[in-house]
């Protein structure tokens, strides 16, 4: 199912629920899928919950729902987050040992498993059946309301309203993110620029070559913040499970997971402040001229 806007839609409330209910409809055929790996099924849907709220976030001013569907769609996702998370913890171990391997040398990343407790194997979805299941049924649910999701007012000042929020929301979160250098702030930052990129996505169709550019980049950035909040989610999860290592293993992880945190926090905030240079408000005045001269 197409993720953007169709110059077909009647209206900007059958566009939106066309794209709401695709969405969840592919997801659910995602936990369905004997030929996926739970694991994987889990971050597809998580995926999907994430293009699942830049829409409604995109048409928020006009969306009565919102509230409410926003709060479910979180919801789901975050049900979901824990298998996700221990399988992000044993990628990075692996990045850091591909990275670094061969410098540190001798036993090192074995001591950090033995110390830790991560498996050498990926985690698996033992215990995992319950959520899918909870996360199915929510999701069946979700796709019956769409059916009666309705956006009122014009639809070019509603896509306005509601990127031009988000586009703010987002240059506030960067310039805390910059100010604090805390990964807490880096990764609400993160939100928001996926939340961009998905808004971007769904309105590609405004100007194809146009806006190509400015998905291509906020998607880097986006992956880019990812790897950070990677290494801070690592940082939280194996650093107390090393207290009773060698010291000297816990140390020279924890410089480790340092060094990649400062490689990664100055090259997204040039990146950021180069993509959200434009004003708030501008940037929202140019959407919505290249919506209406489309829908014209």
């Amino acid at each position: 199912m197409l993720y953007s806007f169709q110059k077909s839609d009647p209206s900007l409330s059958a566009g939106v629920r066309r794209i709401a209910r695709g969405q969840v409809e592919e997801a659910i055929a995602e936990l369905d899928d004997p030929a996926l790996e739970a694991g994987d099924a889990i971050h597809q849907v998580r995926k999907r919950c994430k293009k699942l709220r830049g829409l409604v976030r995109l048409v928020r001013p006009g969306l009565e729902a919102y509230e409410a569907e926003n709060a479910a769609i979180r919801d789901i996702a975050r049900g979901l987050s824990g298998l996700r998370d221990a399988t992000v913890v044993f990628e990075t171990l692996g990045a850091l040992e591909q990275r670094f391997g061969e410098t540190l040398g001798g036993s090192f990343f074995q001591d950090v498993r033995a110390g830790s407790g991560i498996p050498g194997d990926a985690p698996n979805a033992a215990g995992a059946a319950k959520r899918l299941k909870e996360a199915r049924v929510a999701l069946t649910e979700l796709r019956d309301r769409t059916d009666s999701w309705k956006v009122t007012g014009k639809s070019v000042k509603v896509i306005a309203a509601g990127v031009t929020k988000t586009y703010k929301r987002t240059i506030t979160a960067m310039e805390a993110a910059a100010l604090s250098a805390d990964p807490a702030d880096f990764h609400e930052w993160r939100k928001g620029v996926k939340y961009h990129l998905y808004q971007m996505r769904l309105m590609k169709r405004m100007w194809p070559k146009g806006m190509h550019v400015r998905i291509v980049e906020a998607r880097t950035l986006a992956d880019e913040l990812g790897r950070h909040h990677d290494f801070a989610l690592f940082r939280t999860v194996m650093l107390p499970r090393l207290e009773s290592a060698d010291a000297r293993t816990r140390e020279a992880l924890g410089a480790l997971i340092e060094a990649e945190e400062q490689r990664l926090a100055p090259r997204c905030l040039k990146h950021g402040r180069r993509l959200f240079a434009e004003d708030a408000d501008a940037f929202g005045e140019r959407v919505a001229a290249y919506w209406k001269v489309w829908r014209d």
